[in-house]
Formats: structure tokens, C-alpha cells, sequence
């Protein structure tokens, strides 16, 4: 969420598609290292979800929203 891409080159805060974040439920689908779950729960989401099809990826996350 943070950049939307390599080729897009904009990010949240210039296209604005997650303005209102506030106790909002999110899940992220092929969440990655949970690099967007932690935007969006510093954003204000009340809970974050991720799935993943890689278990390297989904213990990276869980190392990473484990710190917010």
C-alpha cells in the first residue's frame, strides 16, 4: 500500500484509495511479508488478516505485524 507498484510509481497518499481507515476489518489476499497489513493497521484498521499462498511469507509477516 505504501507505493502501488513498480510501474504505477504513485503511492496511498497521492491516489488516496484508503482514506478512512478507522475500525475497518481488512484482509489482505497474497499479503507477502506484511508490508501492507502494517500500513494499514498504523492507518487505523481495527484488524488485519493476511493469506498467503508461501509459508516463508506468512511467518515474515507474522514477524513484522508483531511489532505494531
Amino acid at each position: 500500500m505504501p507505493e502501488y507498484g513498480p510501474f504505477l510509481k504513485k503511492n496511498e497518499n497521492e491516489i488516496g484509495l484508503m482514506n478512512d481507515l478507522n475500525n475497518k476489518k481488512v484482509l489482505d489476499i497474497v499479503c507477502g511479508e506484511g508490508k501492507s497489513l502494517e500500513y494499514l493497521y498504523k492507518k487505523g484498521a481495527s484488524e488485519i488478516w493476511g493469506i498467503d499462498i508461501s509459508k516463508e511469507q506468512i511467518m515474515k509477516a507474522k514477524k513484522k505485524i508483531s511489532n505494531v
